[in-house]
């Protein structure tokens, strides 16, 4: 999911250059937020340990969350909020990518 807060965030840097219209941006957006929320659900974790687990889920659904801020945010045409926003999904991205999923420590 680290490449779900990549692309948000290229989606939104492209809107914000004029790159991509306003309807792809939101569109592309909602799509990633979907796509979060179903990782988010996944079985997948269950392997992890638990508090890498926790983190992940914790990652997802604040990245789930800054999806749709920048979703909105490019609604209302805040070029600033979106700039924020973009910082935040970098952060999450990192962070998501930082979280040990080596199952073989537990």
């Amino acid at each position: 999911m680290v490449s779900a807060a990549t692309s948000a965030g290229m989606i939104a840097a492209a809107w914000d250059s004029g790159a991509a219209p306003r309807i792809y941006a939101s569109h592309a957006l909602g799509r990633i937020s979907s796509a979060i929320g179903q990782a988010g659900a996944a079985p997948a974790w269950s392997a992890l340990p638990p508090a890498s687990r926790a983190a992940i889920t914790r990652e997802l659904a604040a990245l789930r969350g800054v999806t749709a801020q920048t979703d909105t945010a490019i609604d209302r045409h805040d070029h600033a909020q979106v700039a924020a926003l973009r910082r935040d999904l970098a952060g999450h991205g990192h962070a998501l990518a930082a979280t040990p999923i080596d199952t073989a420590a537990q």
